[in-house]
């Protein structure tokens, strides 16, 4: 139970380094004020692996709602890299090992961030 905690709290930590440093990133990216040159305006999607299932269900639950109130705020504030809206993918891990990675595979795969 205390490794279940900890590894919760890890994997919080975790998601929010992630997700502030991609809001960090926009003017770092962006050029600095003058065009970046790129003409994608879809939105940017940010992969999660999180246990939606299994026996810390209800802990991915609340990581899932933290990361979507993150990216919601974001985006409400006009978003990121001139304008570029964030979308949250979620994958289950399922509180398995072999589930986190193919979960982790198929985000990397479908090229999220």
């Amino acid at each position: 139970m205390k490794f279940e905690k900890r590894r919760t709290i890890v994997l919080a930590i975790a998601t929010a380094v992630l997700l502030t440093a991609t809001g960090c990133s926009g003017g770092l990216l962006g050029g600095g004020g003058g065009s970046s040159g790129s003409t994608d305006t879809g939105p940017i999607n940010i992969g999660m692996v999180v246990p939606i299932s299994g026996s810390s269900a209800p802990t991915g639950a609340y990581m899932k709602n933290g990361a979507q109130l993150a990216v919601d705020e974001i985006n409400k504030s006009g978003g990121l890299l001139n304008g570029r809206k964030l979308k949250l993918l979620v994958e289950d891990e399922a509180c398995d090992a072999q589930q986190a990675v193919a979960a982790a595979n198929k985000l990397v795969s479908s090229g999220v961030v």
